[in-house]
């Protein structure tokens, strides 16, 4: 079953070509009615190609918002890392190494490489700073208003986060969505192609306006020469 965007374009190209000329060209819809492909029965494959393309689109779409996510994600950890980190940077010269301070501020040790495990970090030293500890900092010129404005950035890192996640998971929804319609649609296809290769197998040219390629019958091999 093709998945690719450059194969599943060329299935449904060669798909419609199969369906439309089957059902709208008198001279396929004629020979195809007797074996059971009726008006109906085609006007069926058509909105299962209807239905098929949608849902191609939709998917694309989804994968489009989700990527879109995860970069606003991206930028606003980077914009939010940066402030925090050089506000964590001037919290450890203000506490030095008082163990109670430095425990609730988090401000010892690497930080996170996880976007979860920073915003574990993060959150832990902007809560712990305006509930009290952020005064130590004034004298450095951070105001209970900016670091309020500094936390709002942390804050909006982790609204990114469930976004980007949200988004992620409709872009996979549609995948399987889309794969189970294309198999669905790749089957009716598949069976309406091999009986069409069975109606016309005796005029080949028919064929090609279903968009179905003929290969020259190969020609028969001529008897070796017996020997004198």
């Amino acid at each position: 079953m093709p998945k690719t965007t450059s194969l599943l374009s060329e299935f449904l190209t060669e798909s419609r070509i199969l369906v439309e000329n089957a059902r709208h060209l008198p001279d396929m819809s004629a020979v195809l009615k007797d074996f059971g492909y009726t008006a109906e029965r085609l006007d069926q494959g058509l909105a299962l190609l209807a239905e098929t393309e949608a849902l191609i689109q939709k998917q694309i779409r989804e994968y489009g918002e989700s990527y879109a996510a995860t970069q606003a994600l991206t930028d606003a950890w980077a914009a939010a890392d940066a402030v925090y980190i050089k506000t964590l940077k001037v919290a450890r010269i203000a506490f030095g190494d008082e163990p109670g301070s430095g425990a609730a501020l988090k401000l010892s040790g690497l930080r996170k490489q996880t976007v979860t495990g920073w915003l574990d970090q993060a959150s832990t030293f902007y809560a712990n700073l305006n509930a009290g500890f952020g005064d130590r900092l004034a004298r450095f010129g951070y105001t209970p208003a900016k670091l309020a404005a500094e936390a709002a950035l942390v804050e909006g890192v982790r609204q990114t986060l469930q976004a980007q996640a949200k988004e992620s998971g409709e872009a996979q929804q549609a995948t399987v969505v889309r794969d189970a319609k294309v198999a669905e649609f790749d089957t009716w296809v598949s069976e309406l192609r091999a009986i069409a290769r069975v109606a016309f197998a005796d005029e080949p040219q028919k064929l090609e306006k279903l968009g179905i390629v003929v290969l020259n019958a190969p020609r028969a091999k001529r008897k070796a020469a017996s020997p004198a």
